[in-house]
């Protein structure tokens, strides 16, 4: 008897992992084809060989260095925009 109500449950576990494997694959095959239709993919892909465009690998610590100084840029002009608010005959 135990030996069959083991049988019954590895089959039961069998049955529902492959039910869930099905169910996660065919989730991800309509996601895939989601975002390919959102994002025009292959209208993309197409754009890139016709004009022969190259993905050219750059040093991210250089991306990150002038991303910073554009920033800290735009800070400081929004600070001294802020600290000049006082001294405008506008000021309530």
């Amino acid at each position: 008897m135990f030996f069959l109500t083991l049988i019954i449950y590895l089959i039961y576990i069998y049955v529902f992992c492959f039910r869930v494997k099905n169910w996660a694959l065919k989730f991800g095959v309509d996601l895939w084809e989601f975002g390919r239709q959102i994002t025009n993919m292959n209208e993309i892909q197409r754009k890139y060989r016709e004009r022969e465009s190259k993905v050219r690998r750059k040093d991210g610590l250089l991306l990150i260095r002038d991303l910073a100084a554009e920033v800290k840029n735009m800070m400081d002009i929004k600070m001294n925009s802020v600290l000049k608010l006082p001294k405008s005959k506008n000021c309530i």
